[in-house]
C-alpha cells in the first residue's frame, strides 16, 4: 500500500511541477500572493478532513507543535521562493537532479542524528550525491545549472523542514498538521510577504494562469498530504526514498507538456537513481 501510495504522490508531485512551471511564466505578482494561492487551495483539504472528524483540534493550542510547524512552514516559505526564482532561469529537466539532493539530506541528516538508517544505506546516500553532481555538470561549458550554490541551500533547507515536522508527527495525525499548516502558512503569507495593496491584483491575472495555479495547488497538497501519511505510516526513510520516484515522472511529463526534452544524460541519471533506490530499500 505504501508502494503504491508512493507512486501516486510521485505522479502528483511531478504534475504540479508541471503547472508550477506554466503558471510561473504566465505570472505578473509577487512571490507570496503567487504562492498563497497554493494554500487556499489546501483549505479544502482540511474541511474535508473537519467534516469527517479527522482532526484533532489540540494542536492549535500545543505551543510545541506550533512552533514546529512554524519553522517548517517558515523554511517551505524560503524554499518555494528560491524554486519559483530558479524556474525562470533555467529549465525543469536542468534542475531537477539537484532535485534528488533534499530527500539525500533528509537521510543523511536522520542517519548522523538518531542512526534510524543502516550503514548500507548511508553510503549509498553518499553515493547518491555524488552520482547527481557528476551528471549535473555541464561538461561542454564546463558550468553547473544557474545558481546551483542557491538550489543545494534550498534543498537542504527542504530537508530540514522534513526532520522538522517528523517530530510534530509523532505527537499528531497527519489530517492535524494539515490544518495547522495550512492556517500558520496563509497567516505568515499575509503578514510577512503581503501588501496589503496587492491584494488589488488577486483577481487580475489571465484565466489560464489561475488554471494552472489551482491544478498545480491541488496535486502539490494531495502529495503533501499524502506525504504526511507516508511519514507517519512508514516513518521517514522509507517514505523519503519514495519520492526519488518523481524524478522519471517530471522528465516525462516535462517532454509532452513543456516541450523540454530531456538529454540523454537526464535520462541515464534517471535510472542510475532509480536503481540507487531500489539499493536502498534492499539495504533497509
Amino acid at each position: 500500500m505504501g508502494f503504491i501510495l508512493g507512486v501516486i504522490q510521485a505522479f502528483l508531485n511531478a504534475l504540479g511541477n508541471i503547472f508550477w512551471k506554466k503558471s510561473i511564466h504566465l505570472a505578473n505578482i509577487s512571490k507570496g500572493l503567487f504562492t498563497l494561492y497554493a494554500k487556499l487551495v489546501g483549505l479544502l483539504f482540511v474541511i474535508s478532513f473537519s467534516i469527517f472528524g479527522l482532526i484533532n483540534y489540540k494542536i492549535l493550542i500545543d505551543w510545541k507543535a506550533i512552533l514546529g510547524m512554524i519553522i517548517v512552514v517558515s523554511l517551505w516559505l524560503i524554499t518555494a521562493f528560491i524554486k519559483q526564482g530558479l524556474l525562470k532561469f533555467n529549465k525543469v529537466s536542468s534542475i531537477l537532479p539537484f532535485e534528488n539532493l533534499a530527500p539525500l539530506f533528509t537521510i543523511l541528516m536522520w542517519y548522523f542524528l538518531f542512526h534510524d538508517s543502516s550503514v548500507a544505506s548511508f553510503l549509498v546516500s553518499i553515493l547518491t550525491i555524488f552520482v547527481v553532481i557528476i551528471f549535473s555538470f555541464d561538461y561542454k561549458k564546463f558550468t553547473f545549472p544557474k545558481k546551483v550554490s542557491l538550489l543545494i541551500f534550498q534543498q537542504f533547507l527542504f530537508a530540514l523542514s522534513t526532520i522538522v515536522m517528523a517530530f510534530v508527527l509523532k505527537k499528531y495525525n497527519w489530517p492535524s498538521v494539515a490544518l495547522l499548516d495550512v492556517i500558520l502558512s496563509i497567516l505568515i503569507l499575509i503578514i510577512f510577504t503581503i501588501k496589503f495593496s496587492e491584494l488589488k491584483q488577486f483577481h487580475k491575472q489571465k484565466l489560464d494562469f489561475y488554471k494552472y495555479r489551482f491544478w498545480a495547488g491541488f496535486a502539490g497538497r494531495t502529495a503533501y498530504v499524502i506525504s504526511l501519511f507516508l511519514i507517519s505510516d512508514l516513518w521517514v526513510v522509507i517514505s523519503t526514498l519514495l519520492t526519488f520516484l518523481t524524478l522519471g515522472f517530471i522528465l516525462i511529463m516535462g517532454y509532452f507538456y513543456l516541450d523540454d526534452k530531456p538529454s540523454k544524460k537526464d535520462i541515464i541519471l534517471a535510472i542510475i537513481v532509480t536503481c540507487l533506490v531500489w539499493l536502498w530499500i534492499y539495504f533497509k
